[in-house]
């Protein structure tokens, strides 16, 4: 593989459907609804199932259901989990969410957050295209595993931050 190969893999990914916050109407929708909703995001949104978020619910991680429909801040809560469940255990996310349950105003503080890494990802595709640059690239093999160094080195950072953050002595 070329490192012109490699930008434009980054460049594809980058251009992939993705659920914002922005794209969470801001009506109470019912589980298929959801379902529908996060299907037309990425890959990772797609595995969303009714049992998982029936599972996140009896987990506490989310606020509790009234009736049948979930409100914007639930489906917000949602997403946050999904993308957060690739690389946090299911302990670390509830650690993160119930913190965030206890504030004032949590859907604001939902909208925010989401909407920060929303922007974020543009960031994360110019990181991509320097990284393709650096990345020894004459060996697939040798690539493949420095990619996932690099996800790794991450998301080990990401659960040093909950360790450090969330976990309150």
């Amino acid at each position: 593989m070329n490192h012109e190969t490699l930008q434009d893999l980054f460049a594809e990914l980058s251009a992939q459907p993705y659920l914002t916050s922005k794209q969470i109407p801001q009506l109470s929708l019912y589980i298929d609804q959801i379902l529908t909703l996060f299907s037309a995001g990425t890959k990772e949104e797609q595995a969303l199932t009714k049992s998982m978020v029936n599972n996140y619910s009896k987990e506490k991680m989310l606020r509790p259901i009234k009736g049948k429909k979930y409100s914007r801040e639930q489906i917000l809560q949602i997403l946050m989990i999904c993308r957060m469940k690739s690389v946090l255990s299911m302990d670390q996310i509830k650690t993160v969410t119930t913190s965030l349950m206890e504030e004032e105003n949590c859907e604001e503080s939902l909208e925010s957050i989401l909407c920060l890494a929303d922007c974020q990802r543009g960031l994360t595709a110019e990181f991509a295209v320097v990284l393709a640059e650096k990345l020894d690239v004459s060996d697939d093999a040798a690539l493949v595993l420095q990619l996932c160094q690099l996800s790794d080195f991450f998301a080990q950072a990401a659960r040093n931050v909950v360790d450090y953050s969330f976990h309150k002595e």
